[in-house]
């Protein structure tokens, strides 16, 4: 695990992406990292900060936004004209970071995810934390390596609670919140609904890079809560796919659903893949990856396997 995370560490930070929630038991997320021994970063607004101290998170591992600078780069970078900002000034602050420090990648994550997984086996209480010290840090480590040896700027692993058989390593589609960036695309974030299909598909239609997801890994959330993002989804969410359908209108499908009652009318959007336009800068270093995630996978089932027969 030590060549991983030195290849991590050197040319990249791992940001965590937070708001309310300075208990350590609120935020999934930062266990899964401590456990690998990955150091990150949080990233959050500046009204948060003091709460995170409190709890025992330390200043130089906070990265705090303004209420001047979220309210100048969201007013630049803003889809649609509503009194929310979303995650786009954190996540592009993370960008901005990671610059500033001479990193050529920045990994994002969302800080409630619960379970992590390869191939069709997800982690359980009894796998956990094998998985944490010696699989994490090598998905983290495939990610950049994926993105060195092809054009990929922006790729995330699958987003799913339910693990499925995955034969491709590598396919078209739409990263969230687990995924790693390429800080000189100079691709901006904006929002604030759909901020991820629309960095998806920024990337996707840049020209000089794209957009995929590394499907031999998997992560789940947890369950949605009444809040923060969910709370703005709800109110405003009948506008959401506005915006995003008139800037991609090729990858947005529209419509309008009606209950089975006819007493409520609500405006959606379903989602097309992005372009299949991965192309491969290092055929040896592609080959060696994808040689190594299989190592990985089968690495993983053997532990699980292991677990299982001992009862």
């Amino acid at each position: 695990m030590l060549q991983s995370k030195q290849i991590i560490e050197k040319d990249t930070t791992i940001y965590v992406i937070t708001h309310g929630r300075p208990n350590p038991k609120d935020r999934p997320t930062t266990w899964w990292l401590e456990e690998a021994g990955l150091p990150f970063k949080f990233v959050m607004n500046e009204k948060q900060v003091d709460s995170y101290l409190s709890a025992g998170v330390s200043e130089s591992q906070i990265v705090s936004v303004s209420d001047e600078w979220e309210d100048e780069y969201f007013e630049k970078h803003k889809t649609y004209p509503v009194p929310f900002h979303g995650a786009i000034c954190n996540r592009q602050m993370c960008l901005e970071d990671a610059k500033k420090n001479g990193k050529k990648y920045a990994y994002q994550l969302d800080d409630n995810i619960v379970i992590f997984g390869a191939g069709k086996v997800h982690t359980t209480g009894k796998t956990k934390e094998y998985y944490a010290r010696n699989i994490l840090p090598k998905v983290f480590e495939h990610l950049y390596r994926m993105c060195e040896c092809t054009n990929i700027g922006y790729m995330g692993i699958v987003l799913g609670a339910t693990p499925t058989v995955e034969k491709k390593i590598l396919r078209n589609g739409y990263a969230y919140s687990c995924f790693i960036e390429n800080v000189a695309a100079d691709i901006k974030w904006r929002g604030p609904f759909d901020d991820d299909v629309l960095h998806n598909l920024d990337f996707n239609h840049s020209g000089t890079y794209t957009n995929a997801v590394l499907s031999a890994y998997h992560y789940t959330k947890e369950s949605k809560s009444n809040t923060g993002m969910r709370a703005a989804y709800d109110k405003w969410g009948h506008i959401r796919p506005i915006a995003t359908s008139q800037i991609y209108p090729d990858h947005v499908q529209c419509g309008f659903a009606t209950k089975t009652n006819g007493q409520h009318v609500r405006f959606y959007h379903k989602l097309k893949p992005p372009h299949r336009n991965v192309r491969i800068k290092d055929e040896a270093a592609f080959k060696e990856l994808i040689h190594d995630i299989r190592e990985t996978q089968l690495q993983w089932i053997k532990y699980n396997k292991e677990v299982r027969n001992s009862g």
